[in-house]
């Protein structure tokens, strides 16, 4: 199984979002003049799709709708929207995740 620490959860997925947002904000001058938080949100959802296109750590089993799902959840989490406890009880609640016994 392919691996990048950056996706075996949606935590560290999110923890990377916010860096890569300012990166590309400070160094591609397309993204100067976008909001910020909209420039997160995309990023979130474009680092869950590449994750799900390489075949990579919880994208390894998933399919489009749940890699969506993934993005989002990374997305709230890294916009403060959300708690990584609320986004884990939310991917169990909805069976995309197991509960951990």
């Amino acid at each position: 199984m392919n691996d990048l620490s950056l996706y075996t959860s949606v935590t560290l997925l999110a923890t990377a979002v916010l860096p890569l947002t300012g990166w590309l904000k400070t160094h591609i001058t397309l993204f100067k003049g976008v909001n910020t938080q909209n420039l997160s949100w995309f990023v979130a959802v474009a680092l869950a799709f590449a994750g799900y296109a390489l075949k990579l750590g919880i994208f390894v089993d998933t399919n489009v709708l749940m890699t969506a799902v993934y993005g989002l959840a990374a997305g709230f989490t890294a916009n403060g929207l959300a708690t990584t406890q609320l986004v884990d009880a939310i991917l169990v609640a909805i069976k995309a995740r197991l509960k951990k016994s």
